[in-house]
C-alpha cells in the first residue's frame, strides 16, 4: 500500500461532507454496489484505458442492500426505479482521491464480463456445482473476439466498396477507415447493476447480453477448438509441466477451469496423450 494514502483527514469538510483530504471512493461501487460514484476527472482518464481493452461505456443502477441473506437476483428486475450513474469501467474498478492528493485505482480484477454459458452450465446449487459465479472471461479470449468483429466489419465494408466499384467505375477509390469501427462489451451485463427501466434502456441491455453470449461462445467453439490444434500438432510448442499448459491455454483465450473440456476433446488420440497425461496430472496437484 502507498504510505500516507490512508493518513488521518483534517477537520474541514468538502462539498460532498467528506472530510477535507480524507482518502475516499469518487468512482465506482462500495458496500456491494450499494452506493455508485461517478467522477468526470477519472472518468475522462478511465475512457482513454478502457478502449484499449474493449470496454464500453454502460449505465449501471445501485443495488438494494439485500432483505434476505442468500437472496440473489440477476439484473434488477422487479425492483423499484434505483439511482443511476453511467461508468466506462467495471462498476468494480475504484476511483480513489487519495489523502496525499494523488489519485489511485483499485480493484481492476473485473475488466471483462462473466463467462455467462459456463456460468448457467456448472453454477446449478446443486452439490457438485462450480463454487461461485466469478467466472469471467479472459482479456485474450476478448481481444481475440473483437479482432473477429474487426474483420467481419472490415470484409463488409469491402464488399459495399466492390460493388460501389461496380455500378461507379469512375468513382475515386476511398480507403476504409477503421477509426469507424466502434464494437466493446459491456462488463457489468448478468449482474444486480443492471436495473432498465424504459425500452430504450431494455433493448441497450439486451443487445450488450447477447454480444456478451456471443463471445462466450466464441470461446467454446473458436477458441478451445484452436487450442486443441495447437496442442495437436505441437505449433505452440509441447506442454511440459503445469505451468507451461497454464500459460498456453491463456494465450489462446481459454480459462483454466475448461481443463476438463480440454481432457475430454483429447478423446483417444495419440498425439495428445501426453497432454492428457499432464492435465490428469495436474488435477490431481
Amino acid at each position: 500500500m502507498v504510505p500516507g494514502i490512508f493518513q488521518q483527514a483534517s477537520e474541514n469538510k468538502d462539498e460532498d461532507g467528506a472530510a477535507a483530504g480524507a482518502h475516499r471512493i469518487v468512482y465506482g461501487a462500495v458496500d456491494n454496489a450499494e452506493k455508485i460514484f461517478m467522477d468526470k476527472d477519472f472518468d475522462e482518464k478511465f475512457s482513454k484505458l478502457m478502449d484499449k481493452v474493449h470496454i464500453k461505456r454502460h449505465d449501471v443502477w445501485e443495488v438494494p442492500k439485500k432483505v434476505n441473506e442468500g437472496e440473489e437476483k440477476v439484473n434488477g428486475e422487479g425492483e423499484a426505479e434505483r439511482p443511476k450513474r453511467t461508468l466506462c469501467t467495471s462498476l468494480e474498478t475504484k476511483g480513489l482521491r487519495g489523502a496525499d492528493g494523488r489519485k489511485y485505482v483499485l480493484d481492476l480484477y473485473k475488466l471483462t464480463p462473466l463467462d455467462i454459458s459456463f456460468i448457467e452450465e456448472n453454477f446449478t446449487g446443486s452439490e457438485d456445482s462450480y463454487p461461485h459465479r466469478m467466472a469471467f472471461l479472459r482479456g485474450e479470449c476478448v481481444d481475440a473476439f473483437w479482432e473477429s468483429k474487426l474483420r467481419a466489419w472490415v470484409s463488409t465494408k469491402l464488399a459495399e466498396r466492390q460493388k460501389s466499384e461496380t455500378e461507379n467505375p469512375d468513382k475515386e477509390i476511398e480507403k476504409i477507415d477503421v477509426s469507424g469501427f466502434d464494437f466493446a462489451l459491456n462488463p457489468d451485463v448478468f449482474t444486480p447493476s443492471q436495473a432498465p427501466t424504459t425500452e430504450e434502456e431494455k433493448q441497450r441491455l439486451k443487445q450488450d447480453e447477447d454480444d456478451v453470449r456471443a463471445c462466450c461462445t466464441f470461446l467454446q467453439e473458436k477458441l478451445i477448438p484452436d487450442l486443441m490444434k495447437e496442442l495437436s500438432d505441437g505449433s505452440g510448442g509441447w506442454p511440459v509441466d503445469g505451468k507451461s499448459l497454464t500459460s498456453t491455454m491463456h494465450r489462446n483465450g481459454v480459462n483454466v477451469r475448461y481443463l476438463a473440456k480440454v481432457v475430454e476433446l483429447s478423446g483417444e488420440s495419440p498425439k495428445l496423450e501426453a497432454v492428457k497425461v499432464q492435465l490428469s496430472l495436474s488435477y490431481v496437484v
